[in-house]
């Protein structure tokens, strides 16, 4: 099967076929954020329509398994995003669906299906495995994830290993 193609626009990453935004969602897992307007209801911002906008960890991950083709992409730069795009591996090749986890304080939201259909269980940061992490941020993203019916993930990936911590408070 032919690779999609994907359009840079600055350093987003863009899918305008319907049918490669049906291939992502269907035959790889890859969820993207529609962010365009609907021709019919310009004004309004609760539905959106294509283009697909990819993360940089999809793009990644599709270009390593040459599902997309891209003219110039300058991904991973940082030390950051190189852990970000090998957690994001991890997750997907496990068969997760995978979104963006800022809206809960983390990277990714995981999900057992397709978002349309099932709620996510996961939110998970990537860290580096010495990084230093605070006692008061565990706790905070620990009540987060479980005021939000979700566990908080702290995941690491290097060539040798993988580690994943989780954190959940007991109701009271």
């Amino acid at each position: 099967m032919e690779p999609i193609v994907v359009h840079l626009c600055g350093l987003k990453s863009l899918v305008f076929d319907v049918k490669d935004v049906e291939r992502l969602r269907c035959d790889h897992r890859m969820v993207g954020a529609l962010v365009g307007t609907l021709p019919r209801l310009p004004l309004q911002n609760t539905f959106h329509g294509l283009p697909l906008l990819l993360m940089p960890e999809e793009v990644t991950l599709a270009l390593s398994k040459n599902i997309i083709v891209i003219e110039s992409w300058e991904y991973p730069r940082t030390a950051k995003d190189r852990i970000k795009c090998s957690v994001y591996a991890y997750l997907w090749n496990l068969g997760f669906y995978i979104t963006r986890g800022t809206k809960f304080g983390g990277d990714f939201l995981t999900y057992p299906g397709d978002p349309m259909r099932f709620h996510s269980h996961c939110i998970v940061e990537a860290v580096e495995r010495d990084d230093e992490i605070k006692a008061i941020d565990l706790i905070g993203k620990g009540r987060l994830a479980t005021n939000v019916k979700k566990t908080f993930v702290l995941a690491s990936v290097t060539e040798k290993r993988e580690e994943v911590f989780t954190l959940s408070w007991a109701g009271f």
